[in-house]
């Protein structure tokens, strides 16, 4: 739904107004601080749902307007050319933050306690989703100095709702507050936590790890451009880098842009457990060491070793001691050692990962010396598998026909295809081999090499395959 200048000043001369007039001058104001074109962003249980571009900025009140009517349970912001957020519904709120953008219930108690004891030395203050409680010692009457106390130490506390129990009963008080000389106050917020948090205006912790919920997340984020995100749900992911160049399997052109800016907008400082090649530990052993790890004697035989490719169902270790993890695929730019025990061979590194914990990963299962020489297609389905896409190898004969599919030259160092290029070049007629060859099945493509490129075609525009298998 983009509007069109003209459109919105049909809508503004026919008076929606859901937006009252005051608040349209506050956007109206906010917007003008921006480079154009802008965009209202729409959020709604965490997620963006819609973005709605904003030419200049005499229509973004009315843009913004419109939106809250097609999007009543939304959060809407507006952001400029360059993604600075210029208005927030959150700000027709008097308040402006929540416990003053602190982490805890606990913390905020503490720094409105040191406001209050200039007060009264004694008194405490405690803090819960929806108001604040503060205990005094000694029965004084202080409820016109806490308004102007609290007024100025957070404009969230509503200081006209302030109550106390000055004149309660000793039925109405504890024992111990009688014999303590104890009277209480309370402050209702104005925004308590569950509006804040509604709002969008919840100051929290930055998301700096990988997990399942944020990769659950991604994927979400992901469903509003593409269908066909599930396979990457099955790893277990610790890099957003890695999720990142998997994801761009799936979505393309101006989509993944704007996948790229709401990751980049839901979690501005998450970070991948591994991110530079130099956090790998390779100083540890040199030729010749061994290391004792499965009940192998393990020994090295290379330094300095980099394999190139990823492994799955690795051994995992945190400070030297095994995990019990389903562990996600090795990283493909892994610097470690090359081991050897009999007939065994296997791949082991380590690094420091953010929380300052070391990580050690020990690769067995398809580790050996005929991985780094073997064709591009057995690395493309491996590379397939370890994402959770099942893909098997078939020897097929082909007739040398044409077929509709999808075709790029574009390949990587190992000869295996750069997959966002396929979908970018469309839909085009591609010669299938004619004799022998060999196939990748998944569930919605076949893939073979052609013409020194690889060819995709769809199955679902083939009831039967062009070629036998």
């Amino acid at each position: 739904m983009n509007l069109t200048e003209e459109k919105l000043r049909e809508i503004i001369r026919n008076g929606i107004a859901s937006i009252d007039e005051a608040n349209r001058g506050k956007v109206f104001k906010a917007a003008k601080k921006g480079s154009y074109p802008a965009v209202i962003v729409v959020t709604q249980d965490g997620k963006v749902i819609h973005q709605e571009p904003v030419s200049t900025p005499e229509v973004a009140p009315a843009t913004f307007n419109v939106m809250q009517e097609k999007y009543p349970k939304a959060l809407l912001h507006l952001e400029d050319g360059t993604g600075k957020r210029l208005f927030s519904e959150s700000k027709l709120n008097e308040a402006k933050s929540y416990n003053l953008d602190t982490q805890t219930e606990a913390e905020y108690s503490e720094i409105i306690g040191d406001v209050v004891k200039k007060l009264d030395g004694k008194a405490t203050v405690s803090s819960t989703a929806s108001n604040i409680t503060i205990t005094q010692f000694g029965k004084t009457d202080n409820t016109d100095a806490l308004k102007k106390i609290l007024k100025k130490a957070d404009s969230n506390l509503d200081v006209n709702t302030i109550k106390n129990n000055l004149e309660a009963s000793d039925d109405e008080r504890s024992g111990n507050d009688q014999d303590q000389d104890i009277w209480k106050y309370t402050i209702d917020k104005k925004l308590d936590f569950h509006k804040a948090k509604k709002a969008g205006i919840l100051k929290e912790a930055p998301i700096t790890k990988m997990d399942n919920a944020i990769t659950a997340s991604l994927i979400d984020m992901m469903s509003v451009y593409t269908s066909d995100a599930n396979p990457l749900a099955d790893t277990q992911w610790t890099s957003l880098e890695d999720f990142m160049k998997s994801a761009a399997d799936y979505i393309t052109g101006s989509d993944w842009k704007k996948f790229q800016k709401d990751v980049e907008r839901q979690y501005p400082v998450l970070e991948s457990s591994l991110n530079e090649a130099d956090k790998y530990e390779t100083d540890d052993y040199k030729v010749g060491d061994t290391i004792d790890l499965l009940k192998y004697n393990w020994k090295v035989i290379e330094a300095d070793f980099k394999p190139g490719k990823s492994y799955k169902d690795s051994f995992t270790f945190v400070d030297n001691k095994q995990v019990d993890v389903k562990a996600p695929p090795t990283n493909k730019n892994a610097v470690g050692y090359k081991l050897e025990d009999g007939d065994d061979s296997a791949f082991y590194f380590t690094y420091k990962a953010t929380s300052g914990k070391t990580i050690t990963k020990l690769a067995v299962k398809g580790f050996n010396e005929s991985v780094l020489n073997e064709g591009a297609i057995n690395i493309f389905a491996d590379e397939m598998n370890d994402e959770g896409v099942t893909a098997d190898i078939f020897d097929a004969i082909g007739d040398g026909s044409k077929v509709n599919g999808q075709f790029t030259k574009k390949k990587w160092d190992d000869g295996v295809p750069v997959t966002k290029y396929l979908s970018r070049g469309g839909v085009k007629s591609i010669k299938t081999p004619n004799g022998k060859f060999q196939i990748i099945e998944t569930k919605s493509f076949w893939y073979y090499e052609i013409d020194k490129g690889w060819a995709a075609i769809s199955k679902i525009e083939y009831g039967t395959p062009p070629f036998e298998y």
